[in-house]
């Protein structure tokens, strides 16, 4: 659960996605078929890591979040690259 501090500053790091890939400030690495954006700041790693990740529709230029999740180490997990992975796929699917 995020406190409406994290919430909003949660957001405010989202939102400075609209400008990607020119988001130099933002954490953002290849994450199997997608991409991961760390939502740090200092409200936000009270609990953890925050993490999201998230696709890229080149031809909409549309940004999917595929997965948002806390982490307690700074590593995402097999089992979630496999199932953000696995969404991409489908999503990939269903827009042709």
């Amino acid at each position: 659960m995020l406190t409406k501090q994290q919430h909003r500053e949660g957001i405010a790091l989202a939102r400075r996605l609209r400008d990607y890939p020119n988001v130099p400030d933002l954490s953002i690495e290849r994450c199997g078929d997608g991409m991961e954006l760390r939502l740090e700041s200092p409200a936000i790693n009270e609990q953890g890591w925050l993490r999201a990740i998230f696709w890229v529709h080149s031809k909409t230029r549309t940004i999917y979040v595929i997965d948002l999740f806390w982490k307690k180490s700074n590593k995402v997990p097999v089992a979630d690259l496999h199932r953000a992975n696995h969404r991409i796929r489908l999503l990939t699917a269903e827009l042709g």
